[in-house]
């Protein structure tokens, strides 16, 4: 039973949203290190990377509950 509504807890939206906003965080946070370094690069790499993980967290978690909304 646990387990099951663990499960729910990580395919629900507030969670998606709470780890979209940690990872564009954490790489504006690396990039924002990084800038006038010469690993600047590696910076702006790192939350693109970010960035586009927490789109596609969220997306993923928002596209699964439209088409099962008892999830």
């Amino acid at each position: 039973m646990t387990s099951t509504r663990t499960a729910k807890g990580f395919r629900s939206v507030p969670f998606a949203s709470a780890l979209a906003l940690a990872l564009v965080l954490i790489g504006a946070t690396v990039a924002t290190a990084t800038a006038g370094t010469p690993n600047q690069v590696l910076g702006a790499v790192v939350l693109g990377l970010t960035s586009a993980g927490a789109g596609t967290a969220l997306g993923v978690v928002i596209r699964a509950r439209r088409r099962r909304p008892w999830c």
